[in-house]
């Protein structure tokens, strides 16, 4: 009898968190933003220019083995920067989309785990500050586990983003 409850609540449990990862979203978005004493140009510069970004990015910070690759021009359009790491894997991004002073998007591969954009937009603020937005959503998947990967990876995704924008802020106002 006790062997009979035990699977019926282990079968319950599992029964139940399969139909539930079908109600998580599709997609992973976040945002998060700073305000920056700096030109929006110095900041735009640091992130259009891929070959600049050593100087702020969180993801050398938190895993010094990755290697960048460049190819295509050093900023703006068609700009790509392909990574391998022992640890997180490897994968590109590349900038397809810029208005300049203002916005830069960019088209994330992470090869097997997925795709992803990320946006950056630049609004002058008051006395010469300037305000920045850095957004990243994942492409969608009907998978149920990514679904759960991409919730349990948001927080740590966030906070890495925190860190890349207050790196970005000491890098601008002393570039």
């Amino acid at each position: 009898m006790k062997k009979l409850l035990l699977v019926f609540v282990v079968g319950s449990c599992l029964v139940f968190y399969g139909i539930s990862t079908f109600f998580l979203p599709e997609q992973m978005s976040i945002s998060q933003g700073i305000e920056i004493n700096a030109s929006s140009a110095k900041v735009f510069e640091l992130v259009n220019n891929l070959h600049l970004q050593d100087s702020w990015s969180p993801w050398k910070e938190l895993d010094p083995t990755i290697k960048n690759e460049f190819s295509g021009p050093e900023r703006g359009v068609g700009a790509k920067l392909q990574w391998q790491s022992d640890n997180s894997g490897s994968g590109s991004m590349e900038i397809i989309e810029v208005v300049p002073g203002h916005i830069v998007q960019m088209a994330l591969d992470f090869g097997s785990m997925g795709k992803a954009n990320s946006s950056w937009t630049f609004v002058p603020g008051s006395k010469g500050s300037t305000k920045v937005s850095w957004s990243f959503v994942s492409a969608s998947t009907k998978n149920p586990f990514a679904r759960v990967a991409n919730l349990l990876i948001k927080p740590s995704l966030e906070e890495t983003y925190v860190k890349g924008l207050q790196n970005l802020k000491a890098a601008a106002e002393n570039f």
